[in-house]
């Protein structure tokens, strides 16, 4: 990869080890608090939430539970493996490193300051802060918005096949990383580890 690309990565499934943040995060920390919540309207909620269309503690309070909560509730995310080398290695490589993640704006606020994520990025474009989710085809206008250069000099990481082919569609170049690449379509770029997408880019 030429140092005139952008990189652009996810931030759930390839920042965060976390993949579904309603299923492997939340739904089970309210679950341990006796907070009995359907699925599908945490589902719901939390995709309102991250649209900015519920402010955070509404969010927890339509949940049954208390605002309070949130800081012991972001304990549960952890940093995928191989993460800070793959970022110290990209910070030497690409003119511009952004992050593009479907996520409620103030959780994602709290968990780049706790693992002080921010020091990495040119920008953070979260959904809740844009208003739009990957795969909206908007969300990819504000990536290319951000990197200021044309879609095809952007290479987009996502967990997320239907990101990646939003991305695509864009007129971005996209890989998936995938833990099992074998389940993948053909036609798709996927990578199985951190370790080999950057060995894949950066030699």
């Amino acid at each position: 990869m030429s140092r005139r690309r952008v990189l652009a990565l996810d931030a759930m499934g390839v920042v965060f080890a976390t993949r579904s943040i309603t299923r492997e995060v939340v739904g089970p920390f309210l679950a341990a608090r006796g907070c009995a919540v359907d699925p599908a309207d945490l589902r719901a909620l939390y995709e309102a939430a991250s649209l900015g269309r519920i402010p955070a503690d509404d969010l927890w309070r339509r949940l049954g539970a208390d605002p309070a909560w949130e800081d012991a509730c972001l304990e549960g995310y952890r940093l995928m493996p191989g993460i800070v080398r793959f970022l110290e290695t990209a910070r030497a490589r690409v003119d511009k490193l952004i992050l593009l993640s479907n996520d409620v704006s103030r959780w994602s606020a709290k968990l780049r300051r706790r693992f002080d994520l921010d020091r990495w990025f040119d920008a953070c474009l979260i959904s809740g802060d844009l208003g739009v989710r990957k795969p909206d085809p908007a969300a990819f206008a504000a990536l290319t918005a951000a990197a200021g250069t044309s879609p095809g000099e952007i290479l987009f990481v996502d967990d997320k096949a239907d990101n990646v082919a939003a991305a695509t569609r864009a007129g971005q170049r996209a890989i998936l990383l995938a833990p099992d690449p074998s389940s993948v379509g053909p036609g798709v770029v996927v990578e199985a580890t951190l370790d080999e997408l950057r060995g894949r880019l950066f030699g």
